[in-house]
């Protein structure tokens, strides 16, 4: 929200909500929202994972 609304960088936070969705498609979770079939993370796995999805 703070790329798009604050600095104006809506390209770059239509990005990072893509890589979001695709690492949550892959079944990717932190453990406070995962559920049966999909696969915890940390936090700083996950930030990795989309970090990676933006590459």
């Amino acid at each position: 929200m703070m790329l798009r609304y604050s600095l104006g960088l809506t390209e770059e936070a239509a990005a990072i909500d893509r890589a979001v969705q695709a690492v949550l498609e892959q079944g990717y979770r932190t453990a406070d929202i995962v559920s049966a079939g999909e696969t915890a993370t940390s936090t700083v796995e996950m930030g990795d994972l989309i970090a990676r999805a933006i590459g």
